[in-house]
């Protein structure tokens, strides 16, 4: 029953594609993983780490507020393992956004400050999004927010939230690029199964092509999981390098309860030629 599920799954992936890697998918409960994972997680982590130049971010400073982009919702998970922001943005300008810096600070119950992603050392995935395009809605993902021993993390998903935290978003001005939607570099997400790891818990996996001539960079893969309109669920894979017109396996793993969700996939494009 598990494989015709990731069948059926793969083929609406590859229907769904969209510029900026859109795939939404059913999480079944207690779904079996499709194929191992623990051997390409380990993978893929070596190629990260084989990548520094990812790494060593000089800091996030947002002087100025962008009119352009409005920060509809934010959400803050949390589960045994980790906690994970959620940002949804929409771009409201004409024109495409790139490098958005979101600045997030999460606070207890009292106001207390928690975390911020602004300090020095992040990834630069980990402080903006690569691009947002005009009228559409982006679901930007921070799973690695560190927080105080005991401030938040729980058994299950939501965790952050019944332990009275919360998290605020703040969104800097980008450069606009001035290129019809058409002329960017597109991704297509497909192949997508349901993934269940007895240490990292459930995810899902699949392929990202790079349907373009531009070779990307530091390409991330944002998974959003919803239950009854509710964010539930969120996780993030960054692949080190895309060639052009070339494929990678992506695994991303989920912070939060997503047993019966609906997971929204995007993989925005990161380098522009």
């Amino acid at each position: 029953m598990g494989s015709q599920w990731c069948k059926r799954l793969g083929r609406a992936a590859r229907r769904a594609g969209a510029h900026h890697a859109l795939v939404v998918a059913a999480l079944v409960p207690g779904l079996a993983a499709c194929e191992s994972t623990q051997e390409k997680s380990a993978q893929l982590e070596r190629a990260a780490k084989a990548h520094p130049a990812a790494l060593g971010h000089s800091g996030l400073s947002i002087t100025k507020a962008s009119h352009d982009v409005q920060v509809l919702a934010t959400a803050l998970l949390a589960n045994a393992e980790a906690t994970a922001a959620v940002v949804i943005l929409r771009d409201d300008s004409p024109y495409a956004l790139r490098d958005v810096p979101i600045a997030i600070t999460v606070r207890d119950a009292q106001g207390r400050v928690l975390y911020q992603n602004t300090g020095a050392g992040l990834s630069q995935s980990l402080t903006s999004a690569a691009l947002l395009e005009p009228g559409l809605q982006f679901n930007w993902v921070d799973d690695q927010v560190q927080l105080p021993t005991g401030a938040g993390n729980a058994s299950s998903g939501g965790g952050a939230q019944a332990r009275g935290l919360s998290v605020q978003a703040r969104v800097g001005e980008a450069p606009e690029v001035h290129e019809p939607a058409g002329a960017l570099p597109r991704l297509e997400i497909s192949q997508v199964h349901s993934l269940e790891d007895q240490g990292l818990g459930e995810g899902a996996a699949g392929t990202l092509r790079n349907a373009s001539s531009v070779s990307q960079t530091n390409v991330v893969v944002y998974g959003v999981a919803r239950r009854a309109g509710r964010i539930v669920a969120a996780g993030r894979a960054e692949l080190p390098m895309l060639s052009a017109d070339a494929s990678a396996q992506f695994e991303l793993f989920l912070v939060g309860d997503a047993k019966g969700a609906t997971l929204a996939l995007s993989a925005p494009p990161s380098t522009f030629g």
